[in-house]
């Protein structure tokens, strides 16, 4: 299962979400959509793009691969 880092910060905008890591003060621009998925643990309706953002996340250490 996949969550966000505890160290992310997210601000919420209207079309998406600011990331903000504060250990390393990157900053990521994800999906509302991507936002959801992540939060609700549903991948059911995964597109490829989806996959490829969560794939990005997690390389730069913004989600977290956790124990269910």
């Amino acid at each position: 299962m996949l969550k966000f880092a505890a160290t992310v910060e997210l601000t919420s905008h209207p079309d998406y979400y600011l990331c903000t890591h504060r250990q390393t003060h990157s900053q990521v621009v994800i999906t509302t959509r991507v936002k959801k998925m992540v939060d609700q643990g549903q991948w059911t309706d995964c597109l490829p793009e989806d996959l490829e953002e969560v794939r990005n996340l997690r390389e730069l250490g913004f989600l977290i691969e956790t124990e269910m």
